[in-house]
This record gives C-alpha cells, sequence and structure tokens, in this order.
C-alpha cells in the first residue's frame, strides 16, 4: 500500500481549512492510504477544533515558523512515500 502524506500550514484559516480537511479525510482510493498533518502558526482555538472535530493530527509549533519551516515539521512527522503540501484555502475534488 502506498502511503501518501497531505499537509497543511495553517495561519488563521479556519473558514476555509474545514472544506479542505473534509474533502481529503473523505477520499477513498485503491491501495492508497492518506496521512493528514496540520500545523497552525497561529494558535487559533478553532482550528484546533476543527481538526478534532475531523479527526486530523494537529500541531501547535510555540511560534510562527512560517510556511517552510512548518511543512518540515509535519512531514518530520509523518512516514509515508510521498508528500502533498495543500493550501487551507484548496481542496480535493474526487
Amino acid at each position: 500500500m502506498l502511503r501518501v502524506g497531505v499537509v497543511v500550514v495553517a495561519y488563521q484559516s479556519a473558514d476555509t481549512l474545514e472544506h479542505c480537511l473534509k474533502s481529503v479525510v473523505e477520499q477513498s482510493v485503491p491501495n492508497i492510504e492518506i496521512v493528514v498533518s496540520v500545523i497552525d502558526n497561529s494558535a487559533d482555538a478553532s482550528t484546533a477544533s476543527l481538526c478534532a472535530q475531523v479527526e486530523v493530527p494537529y500541531q501547535l509549533p510555540a511560534t510562527n515558523l512560517g510556511f517552510a519551516a512548518a511543512c518540515n515539521l509535519a512531514v518530520a512527522s509523518l512516514h509515508v512515500d510521498w508528500i502533498l503540501l495543500l493550501n487551507p484555502d484548496a481542496w480535493l475534488n474526487a
């Protein structure tokens, strides 16, 4: 089975993040396991709540790391074959 990691770096984007995450977790592709990681650079409580609702791992760094460092943090926690960097205002269309 192929494992694909989806990394989303959020910064005050709870209004668009919900659609993004739901589009990812609702994907069903034969022989592909999708693993999601959200890094919240804004410490927005609504982002943490949303991630809990859709059962997606959430990390809150001690400070705003910026996009690249946040991506690296997420990738370090994933053990996958491929990585998809997905902006919180984008979504997957089946």
